[in-house]
């Protein structure tokens, strides 16, 4: 929605490097934020950071943004939730995690691109898709490792997910409505 609507140079290579080096910033400053309460399910900004990322940019640069991420973390930069790094997060119960957010920011930063999800009401949904494939992912790999089973772990993450979904959304179609108010 936004990948078309919000150019910061005219140059193509220019425009994507900008973008690139805007979504990495957000990444490795606000994705290790972890959101904690009295009795709630703790809140990652993880997926929040990298959905927004591919909705407002597209895939190529979602995805690009989202390996380059994983990479820094797996150097040894604290990105991860809770200021985390290291390539143990990949073999650790949270990695198919990493895996769905390359595959999300590829889905939902693809399908963002496509004029019926450039709506305001289908874009919505792309923020819900992305969640549950970073939530399947996940599932999926937290159950091969022999933790809880994979409903008990949906019922503890849905909730936050669908947080970050109804609050994502909110964040594109405000950004959306500041830059077309600029353009008049």
């Amino acid at each position: 929605m936004l990948f078309r609507t919000l150019k910061f140079h005219p140059a193509y290579i220019t425009d994507f490097t900008i973008k690139l080096v805007i979504q990495l910033i957000l990444l490795s400053t606000l994705a290790p934020i972890v959101v904690k309460g009295e009795g709630m399910t703790p809140i990652t900004l993880q997926t929040l950071i990298i959905l927004f990322g591919s909705i407002a940019f597209g895939w190529r640069i979602g995805f690009l943004a989202t390996l380059l991420y994983i990479a820094m973390g797996f150097a040894g930069l604290p990105v991860f939730a809770d200021y985390t790094s290291g390539i143990a997060k990949l073999y650790g119960p949270y990695g198919g995690y990493f895996f769905g957010f390359l595959v999300a920011s590829l889905v939902t930063g693809y399908l963002t691109e496509i004029d019926m999800f450039a709506k305001q009401m289908t874009a919505i949904l792309l923020w819900f898709l992305g969640h549950l494939i970073i939530l399947v992912c996940g599932l999926f790999w937290t159950t091969q490792m022999g933790r809880i089973g994979w409903w008990e772990e949906l019922q503890f993450l849905f909730p936050a997910a669908a947080i970050k979904s109804v609050f994502g959304a909110l964040i594109i179609q405000l950004i959306y409505k500041i830059i077309q108010r600029f353009k008049k």
